[in-house]
């Protein structure tokens, strides 16, 4: 499901100027770190496509099941 919407969803989601502004920073070899609220699940797959570091909401898993609640502190800026 994730890999799915890393690769069909999540393109359409990115403005064309963050894009731009990614791009830019890649061109001058400048590290790159996706924030997202978003959990890492939903953003790892594309980060790693395109080369990104990534850091996002951690959601917790007992015995590979999502339990519903994240680990640590929401990544949400506040």
């Amino acid at each position: 499901m994730c890999q799915n919407f890393a690769e069909h969803i999540l393109p359409d989601l990115i403005r064309k100027d963050a894009w731009d502004a990614i791009e830019k920073h890649k061109a001058n070899n400048d590290e790159v770190v996706v924030v997202s609220a978003s959990a890492e699940n939903w953003i790892e797959q594309w980060c790693i496509r395109h080369q990104l570091k990534f850091i996002g909401t951690q959601l917790e898993l007992k015995n590979d099941l999502l339990t519903g609640n994240i680990t640590g502190l929401n990544c949400n800026g506040n």
